[in-house]
């Protein structure tokens, strides 16, 4: 009927011998000494139910998405790796009402958007995302959906001016959601997307309150987290009540299960954790894909970037466009071979200047948004090296880190040599040691810090070289995992000008070097 585990020191039943392993047990304890019964916690029925015959996983609905995922445009389909495929047709099985726990590093947006095109038809999509991240969705969508979407298809409320109009996607953020409710209402989304949803983990918060019941009551919900809280499930219960609330309907019954509730001095306590192993099984069959980078290794490439677009205000966007203007300019000039040579080098000399203005400028009007960028990956748990060039910068990450109150080390060119190789042991040595806010002129060459498979550059250089061995701080010999690199782009800035520049220079080193077209670009 069973088998006893000696490792673990338990008996072990098939879930088809449940029933008649209840009614043995409540036989044998009729017939025993008060003193010498046995205790018996049975599973809820509807947990039970799922676990054995969860319609969600039968053979009718991996058909359908299978279907569905075949029908996917072939720009997105054909670019999806194998482990992606499955996050993909996991979702479908659940008609699109599901939670993507995969690491970071391992491609959630790309699977939701998978997801989410899979329902065209029921568009328009709204996606709800830290503000950092609202650029990038629009981008990644276009990207992912040349055919189907168009940069004008896709509104991106910025501020609370702006409009939520008739476009096929509306992009939110946490923050700007609450005062938009009523026009987000309106508009009916049946197909969501939530990124980083443990930001609606604490269901007191007005941002869980108002945006929960939106996910609960559309068709599709695809909801992303690279760090879901199984040690702590009850962090996970708003997202899963609102994914699918039958199942996971009442937080008493959830909190004395799973979370070892119990009366402490100032209340119900539910900060624990109990019979973890049923709840990932619930998990892993009916509402959740995980997995972690150590498992699909073999499948990702060993090094990616990332372009991220990141807004700066309106005020600087409206002065780089003037300078933008002013370098075109001379940029005509200085090609105009009607205009004498005294007059054309007089305009190259401006334009180096205006361009090395820019260069400054573009910083500090990125700072801001890179701030909460940082700010985001914090708060994602994430451990991780980002590189600046100015000063400026490099203390405004610094300020940053220090209010969100995790451990970091900075290195830049006033950390002495001996200072360097202590705070580099830190960070490969602790767990607790988060962040590194590096140099990327002073940091960018002979330190090891392999501890962190996430590479952000806050500003970009004008020498590829540089970032490359920038980048190389952390994808050298002793990286045990797939490493990403995300360049953080201003919007209409000098940064554009940059990564056009060295996109180039890196396809002519390629060239030159391995007689292969070589690209920097993600």
């Amino acid at each position: 009927m069973g088998k006893f585990e000696i490792e673990n020191k338990r008996w072990v039943f098939p879930l088809c011998q449940y029933y008649k392993l209840v009614n043995e047990i409540s036989r044998m304890n009729a017939t025993q000494p008060a003193n010498s019964t046995f205790s018996l916690t049975p599973v809820p029925e509807n947990v039970f139910k799922v676990l054995k015959n969860d319609p969600s996983v039968s053979t009718l609905n991996h058909t359908k998405a299978k279907m569905l995922l075949e029908a996917l445009p072939l720009t997105i389909s054909k670019k999806l790796l194998p482990f992606q495929r499955e996050g993909v047709l996991f979702g479908l099985a659940r008609e699109g009402r599901v939670l993507i726990g995969d690491e970071m590093g391992l491609g959630k947006t790309v699977q939701a958007i998978a997801i989410a095109a899979a329902y065209l038809d029921e568009w328009p999509l709204l996606i709800v995302c830290p503000s950092s991240m609202r650029c990038m969705w629009a981008q990644e969508l276009v990207n992912w959906l040349p055919g189907e979407l168009t940069p004008q298809d896709v509104n991106t409320i910025f501020s609370g001016r702006d409009v939520v109009g008739n476009q096929l996607v509306t992009i939110i953020s946490y923050d700007l959601f609450c005062k938009f409710a009523p026009e987000i209402s309106s508009m009916q989304f049946k197909v969501i997307i939530g990124d980083e949803s443990h930001y609606l983990k604490n269901p007191n918060a007005k941002r869980s309150k108002t945006i929960l019941p939106f996910i609960r009551s559309a068709r599709r919900s695809i909801l992303l987290t690279g760090t879901p809280a199984l040690s702590r499930p009850v962090e996970l219960f708003n997202l899963l009540n609102s994914l699918h609330p039958r199942l996971f309907n009442n937080f008493l019954e959830f909190a004395y299960r799973y979370c070892d509730a119990h009366q402490g001095p100032f209340g119900l306590e539910t900060s624990g954790a109990s019979n973890l192993e049923e709840l990932h099984v619930l998990l892993d069959q009916h509402t959740m894909v995980r997995r972690l980078k150590k498992d699909v290794l073999t499948q990702l490439p060993a090094k990616r970037r990332q372009k991220i677009l990141i807004k700066i205000s309106e005020a600087e966007s409206k002065r780089f466009a003037t300078e933008m203007d002013k370098l075109k300019e001379l940029e005509r000039v200085t090609q105009d071979e009607e205009e004498d040579s005294e007059a054309r080098f007089r305009a190259q000399s401006r334009k180096k200047a205006l361009i090395m203005k820019m260069y400054v400028d573009t910083g500090v009007a990125k700072l801001q948004a890179i701030q909460e960028y940082v700010a985001d990956l914090i708060e994602c748990g994430a451990k991780f090296l980002v590189f600046a060039h100015h000063m400026e910068i490099l203390d405004g990450l610094e300020d940053v880190v220090s209010k969100k109150k995790v451990q970091y080390i900075r290195i830049d060119g006033s950390t002495p040599s001996r200072e360097r190789q202590l705070r580099v042991s830190s960070f490969q040595e602790s767990s607790s040691v988060r962040v590194a806010i590096l140099s990327v002129t002073a940091a960018g060459t002979g330190l090891t810090l392999t501890a962190a498979n996430l590479v952000v550059f806050a500003e970009l250089h004008w020498t590829p070289g540089i970032l490359l061995q920038a980048e190389d701080r952390a994808h050298r010999i002793g990286q045990q995992s797939s490493v990403n690199v995300m360049y953080l782009v201003g919007q209409g800035t000098c940064d554009e000008l940059i990564w056009d520049s060295i996109s180039y220079k890196v396809k002519v080193i390629g060239r030159a070097l391995d007689g292969m077209r070589t690209s920097f670009n993600a």
